[in-house]
This record gives structure tokens, C-alpha cells and sequence, in this order.
């Protein structure tokens, strides 16, 4: 066996002019082509003396096998979990969190939104009558009374919160001032009133630090108008700004919080009969990944009961008790579930963060290693019955051990090429899927090979598959010995099926079937969309995506962006004001921004303007104070950073706001434009 010929029918001897690779012409081809066939030679050869070794010592194979695959399994000691969106899906190295952190230095542009909706039932259709606004202090309350709320929520001063009334949230019942009282005595004509009132009020100034008119469309949803009056809304919402944890630590602790807040909401859901009771927690996204991917661990089970009877009946002979391998086929699939087990220890040896898809690569790992098991088997089926085991053996691993060799390097250098993303998630998932299946490999060369070697002495020892106890029985009179080599119903299949490929017909079907899915392939990737609805995350029955649902229904999400200006900005110059007016009209023409924004400067400007007074030179600080005394300016202090003296304005923001279309790919081209306009014209 280790010195095979090539048969005569299958030498093919060159006719006419000598091929590239012709023996008669010294090029590069030829030593490509004797390069490769040496690089064969010495796998098989490796092979060939690999797999003998592990014929004359299965048992202590296995043994090392196990023990090895104990100490990698200790690595589970260290399991950490991550589900946190920001931490799996944003390249952590960024731009986008540079920006974040440096704004935060000076602004509060960091926290966690914990938000109850509530969107009105059929049978109460305005949520503005003063029942449901009742119902809707109820919610509230339930929130504010929640365990360590006060530790958490965030503060405009950026302290930790001495009382539920310093907490930021942006809340519709602030028209109200937060009194149920107020609604005693007043019918609905008489709230609508004192809403159209409150909007209108450029002095009243709520939690978020923010004027009313300013929140008026963020709290309620879906508002009727009669000229100037409020006369109604389909939803409420109220926003609850929790402090961005800064460690593991802290964030666990906001993390139960959270569940308590989402607990406690839920409970609502059928008390409020005003209302459909929705909510969301910052946690909530992180939530419905691992509920959506989480949902698959019962289909791991199922797989690998599914693989092993398929292994066990496509292997089974069960019209030969004898050269069946039912058994080996389980050894097979336990092989690869030890490579999984390996795999993953070792990555927690080295620490790497386990996210919930990693979940799905048992399927992947386990297909490729049973494809690895059918070949070796089928070599195994195909040699003579006289050979000796080491010797089959080696035979064995001499012909398959290149290529199942080949057939593994190619995933494993694609999951290995994929490891060097920056989105930490898909780097994750890649080394452990590197790792799982380059340990699913060794098993099934050693633990598998080691099992298949008990299995060939059964056979020549005369025992059955399933039940290696008992003898096989006598063959019938007339009929060929058990292991009568027979050919087998899928080689003649695929050779009636190769003869069928060979005729022209078939080869001009074959070109027409290629040529229109290579035609549909290049269309498909045409309308390859970016776009990205993160209602597909959650499952159908999640609270998340009903949640999604009832708030694009009823509310413009629109999504401030803080333009801040850093770095010894001279504020006094008349230059300095206009760039900065400037840059507002950036972001207005912005396609992708609405052609509204926030400007402290275009509205200091104007008060400038309208009461004769000068903001230039030593004239702009003075004034500047002036203006943010009048309580109608007042909010524009949380866009103006001054130094500790009070003596210089350090750094301010402008903000724009970009249009509420929930695509990735929308939002993405909108950060981009934006700066490439910033940088271009600014």
C-alpha cells in the first residue's frame, strides 16, 4: 500500500504540441506542478506514519486526548459573558467613541435612556383626558419609587442625585409640575388649555434642563392640533436618563436596576386601562440578541441527536452486522463535541468574551467534522480485508489526512483572516471559531482515528457493530463472507451520474444552470441593502419590538447631534461668532439633518441684535452672563462649559438634529457628510 501505481487506464500520455506543464519543457509550471506533488508526498507520508503510530497505541491516544481536553475545559472557570451592544458592535478604537469621550469631558452626552410609553387604547382615545393622565402619574410614580433610583438617575450639576426631583428625564407630566392635584376639578377643555399654555411658554423650563416647547413632540405622540390649540395625543412617553456606568462593577449594578425597572413596568401592563403599556431599557437591545439568539441552545441538543442517527444509519450496515459503524459514528460526533468543548476552554484561558452567537457553532463545527469522518470511513470501507490494522490504518490516513488537512485550513484561515476586525463581536466569534474547529481537527486525526482502530479489530475479531459483545453470525450457505468487500449504492450512482454529466446535453445544461445563477448572483449583490432595522433583533413576541413598533408609529425620532468646539476657541472675535454661525448653516443644508437646530450663538446673536448691545472683544462675557439670566435663555447654560473661575467661556456645542429615518445606513452617510462638510467648509 505505501508504494501505489497510477493504473494503466488512468496515464494519459501528451499528444501533439507539450502542454505548460509538459515534462518536455523546463518552466515555472512544471516546478509548481513537482512542488506540489512533493508538498502531497510528504502529508501522505506524515500521515501514513501518524496514523500507524496511533494503531499500535489507541488507548493511551485517547488518554491524552481526554486529559487534554480536561485542562483546556478549566479555562470555563473564567466565563465573561459580554451583551453589551456598545462593547460587541462599535469598533472600539473608533472615531465615533474618541468623539463621544471627549464631549463627555465637557457635556452630558453619555447615559441610558429607561423609557415607559404609553400608547392609548381604542376605548380611550386622548390621552390628554384627565383619567388617563391620572393613570399616567401612576406609571410615573412606579418609576421614582424604584430602589436606588436616586443613585442612579443623572443630574444637569453631574453629582449623584441628593432627591428624585434632581433626576434629568423628560416627562410630559412637567406641564403639570408633576402634581396629580392640578387635575382635580379640570376637565379635558381645561388640559388642553393648560398644555397650548405650557408650549407656549419659552420661561418654563423642565428636568432635562431643556424649555417645555422644546420636549413638547418627544413626550407626546401623535398630537391633534385646532389652531393653536392642543387638543389631543394617541401617546405618552416618558424618558428616564440614567448615569452610563464606568466600570464592570457599576455596570452590573445599573444592569439589575434596569431589570427592576423593567419588571416593575411590566406589571403595569394590565392595570392602566387607558393605555397600552410599552417600555424599553438601555438594556433592552443587549436583551433581545441573547433572546433571539439564546432561543437556538434547544436546536444544539436536537442537532447533535440529529447527526448522530444520521451518522449511525448512513455508517450502519444493518444487513451486515459485521462492517457497519454505528458506534464509530457516535465516537465521531462525541470526537468533534470534544474539539468544540477544547476550543472554547481555551479561549477562556486566554479570556476572550463569550457572546451569545457563539451558540451556533456547534452546527458549523460539527458539519465540517462529520464530512471529515464520512471520508476517512468510506477510505476505510474501500481497502482490502487481509491488510493488518496498523497497516489499514495507515492506509487509511495516508489517502484522507491531506485532505481533510485541506478542507480544515481553509475555514480556519478564513475564521483566523476574520479575527483581525475591528468590531469586537465578529472578532469574538472568529477566534472561537478558529479555535473549536482546529481542535474538532485534532480530534477526529487522534480520538477518532484511535476509535476507529477498536473498530477494525472488532471487524477482523468477528464481532458485531452495535453490540461488539456478541460474535456475528454465520453467513448463509451460498452467500459471500461479511466482510466481502461489495460495491457500494452511492459509488454506483455517482458513476451513473458522472456518465449523464458527460453527455453533451447534460454539458450544455450544466453551462446554462451555471451561467444563470453566476447572472443572479451579480444581480442579487446589486441590491444588496445596507439598511439595518433593529425591530430584527428582537423576536415576534418581544416586549422590545412592540415597543419599536408603537414609537415609530407615534413619534418623530429624530436624533440630536452635538457639534462641539474645542480647544482655545477666542469667542470675543466677531470672526470666531460667525464660523460658528456658520457652522449651524452646515448642518442645517446637511441632507440628511433637519433644517432646525439649537444654536446658543445664532440666538445670541439675535438678542445682541434686538437690545443694541455689543458681544464682541471685553463685551462678550459680560453679556453672555447677562443673556443666560433672562429664564427663556437660561437652558443654553448646559451648551456653555466655562472655566472654574468663571472668567472664560472653554468650550460650547451647537445642536443639529438628523432626520428620523431608522436606517444604519441613513444615520451612518449622515455622521459622515457631516464631517466631511465640517472639515470642508468650516
Amino acid at each position: 500500500m505505501d508504494n501505489l501505481e497510477t493504473p494503466p487506464e488512468l496515464k494519459v500520455e501528451p499528444q501533439g504540441e507539450p502542454s505548460c506543464c509538459s515534462p518536455r519543457s523546463f518552466n515555472l509550471c512544471v516546478l509548481w506542478f513537482k512542488l506540489c506533488s512533493w508538498y502531497l508526498r510528504l502529508f501522505e507520508s506524515f500521515f501514513g506514519w501518524f496514523g500507524e503510530g496511533i494503531a499500535k497505541n489507541p488507548l493511551i491516544i485517547i488518554q491524552i486526548c481526554l486529559v487534554f481536553v480536561s485542562v483546556s475545559s478549566v479555562g470555563f472557570v473564567w466565563f465573561q459573558s459580554e451583551g453589551r451592544t456598545v462593547k460587541l458592535y462599535i469598533p472600539q478604537e473608533s472615531k465615533a467613541l474618541d468623539d463621544l469621550k471627549t464631549a463627555q469631558i465637557y457635556f452630558l452626552v453619555n447615559f441610558r435612556e429607561e423609557i415607559v410609553l404609553l400608547e392609548a387604547n381604542p376605548s380611550h382615545p386622548n390621552v390628554l383626558s384627565p383619567e388617563c393622565l391620572r393613570q399616567a402619574f401612576h406609571a410615573h410614580k412606579a418609576v421614582m419609587n424604584l430602589e436606588s433610583y436616586s443613585d442612579f438617575c443623572v443630574t444637569l450639576s453631574r453629582n449623584k442625585s441628593t432627591s428624585p426631583e434632581e433626576c434629568v428625564m423628560t416627562n410630559p407630566l412637567e406641564f403639570l409640575q408633576f402634581n396629580e392635584s392640578n387635575l382635580i376639578g379640570k376637565d379635558l377643555t381645561q388640559v388642553q388649555l393648560e398644555l397650548s399654555k405650557a408650549a407656549k411658554d419659552a420661561s418654563l423650563v423642565t428636568r432635562n434642563g431643556r424649555p417645555f416647547w422644546f420636549n413638547l413632540d418627544g413626550v407626546f405622540g401623535s398630537i391633534a392640533r385646532t389652531k393653536e390649540i392642543i387638543t389631543g395625543a394617541k401617546a405618552l412617553q416618558m424618558i428616564y436618563l440614567i448615569r452610563a456606568p464606568s466600570d464592570d462593577d457599576a455596570y452590573e449594578d445599573v444592569f439589575n436596576w434596569e431589570t427592576k425597572f423593567i419588571e416593575k413596568i411590566a406589571s403595569l401592563v394590565d392595570k392602566l386601562s387607558c393605555f397600552k403599556v410599552h417600555y424599553s431599557s438601555e438594556r433592552s437591545m443587549d436583551d433581545a440578541i441573547d433572546e433571539s439568539t439564546g432561543s437556538d441552545v434547544t436546536l444544539v441538543s436536537i442537532t447533535f441527536t440529529l447527526m448522530i442517527s444520521f451518522a449511525c444509519i448512513m455508517l450502519g450496515k444493518f444487513f451486515n452486522p459485521l462492517t457497519g459503524h454505528s458506534l464509530l459514528a457516535v465516537a465521531g460526533v462525541f470526537a468533534v463535541g470534544l474539539g468544540i468543548l477544547a476550543g472554547l476552554g481555551l479561549g477562556m484561558w486566554f479570556r476572550v468574551p463569550f457572546v451569545s452567537f457563539v451558540g451556533i457553532l456547534p452546527f458549523l463545527v460539527l458539519g465540517i467534522g462529520i464530512d471529515d469522518m464520512f471520508i476517512m470511513v468510506d477510505e476505510l470501507d474501500r481497502l482490502p480485508r487481509d491488510l493488518s490494522t496498523p497497516k489499514k490504518i495507515k492506509a487509511v490516513m495516508r489517502h484522507t489526512g491531506t485532505t481533510v488537512t485541506m478542507t480544515t485550513i481553509t475555514d480556519l484561515v478564513a475564521f483566523a483572516v476574520s479575527t483581525s476586525t475591528s468590531f469586537p463581536a465578529v472578532r469574538y466569534f472568529c477566534i472561537y471559531a478558529a479555535l473549536t474547529v482546529t481542535f474538532s481537527f485534532f480530534m477526529i486525526v487522534t480520538f477518532f482515528v484511535a476509535f476507529m482502530t477498536y473498530d477494525v479489530r472488532r471487524i477482523k475479531s468477528g464481532r458485531r457493530d452495535c453490540f461488539p459483545l456478541r460474535l456475528t453470525p454465520r453467513p448463509k450457505n451460498g452467500e459471500p463472507a461479511w466482510d466481502e468487500p461489495v460495491a457500494q449504492t452511492s459509488n454506483r450512482v455517482m458513476k451513473a451520474w458522472g456518465k449523464f454529466l458527460m453527455t453533451a446535453t447534460a454539458k450544455s445544461m450544466v453551462i446554462i444552470v451555471s451561467l444563470a445563477l453566476l447572472n443572479g448572483g451579480i444581480y442579487g449583490v446589486t441590491q444588496v441593502d445596507e439598511a439595518f432595522d433593529e425591530r430584527m433583533l428582537a423576536k415576534d413576541d418581544s416586549y422590545y419590538k412592540q415597543f419599536l413598533k408603537a414609537q415609530q408609529n407615534h413619534f418623530e425620532l429624530t436624533i440630536p447631534v452635538s457639534i462641539v468646539e474645542t480647544g482655545g476657541v477666542e469667542y470675543k472675535m466677531s470672526s470666531t461668532q460667525e464660523q460658528i454661525k456658520a457652522l449651524t448653516n452646515i448642518v442645517t443644508q446637511n441632507e440628511y439633518y433637519e433644517n432646525t437646530s439649537l444654536s446658543w450663538m445664532d440666538t445670541f446673536s439675535r438678542y445682541a441684535e434686538k437690545t443694541n448691545k455689543s458681544i464682541t472683544g471685553p463685551n462678550f462675557l459680560p453679556t453672555l452672563k447677562e443673556f443666560l439670566r433672562i429664564p427663556a435663555f437660561s437652558h443654553f447654560r448646559q451648551d456653555l462649559k466655562f472655566t472654574e473661575d468663571g472668567t472664560k467661556l472653554e468650550t460650547s456645542r451647537i445642536l443639529g438634529f438628523m432626520k428620523g429615518i431608522i436606517s444604519s445606513t441613513f444615520q451612518k452617510n449622515a455622521m459622515l457628510t457631516l464631517r466631511e462638510d465640517i472639515t470642508e467648509k468650516s
